[in-house]
């Protein structure tokens, strides 16, 4: 479980935006037509990646040659991390800003189908 974002001070946010506008991506994946944000740091240093876990969640990964990979899938995690960092993001603000895009487009859609079921 990820911690609230009153537990990650605003110091610490500015740093994890670092952490991704350096070593991180911004993905929007395409599930069958379904878009998926989501957000990769890969990092050789696993306390880094521990670090940043234990603020925001997501599934660490290691493969045989040290690499290691924090992966955020959740569409709710994937948001309240970029949400408390787009500000700070230099080089990865656009595709924070349109990975946002997709997550409140999809929060909208799935408002109006639950308004028409009643």
């Amino acid at each position: 479980m990820s911690p609230t974002s009153s537990e990650v001070s605003a110091e610490e946010w500015a740093y994890i935006a670092g952490i991704i506008d350096g070593e991180g991506t911004i993905h929007v994946f395409d599930n069958h037509g379904a878009n998926s944000p989501r957000l990769i740091v890969s990092q050789k240093d696993q306390r880094l990646l521990k670090w940043l876990q234990e603020r925001i969640g997501g599934n660490l990964y290691t493969r045989k040659d040290g690499m290691g990979s924090l992966q955020l899938l959740r569409q709710a995690q994937v948001q309240h991390v970029l949400e408390h960092t787009v500000g700070w993001l230099l080089v990865k603000g656009e595709a924070a800003r349109r990975a946002l895009e997709v997550l409140v487009a999809k929060v909208e859609r799935k408002a109006a189908r639950d308004a028409r079921k009643g």
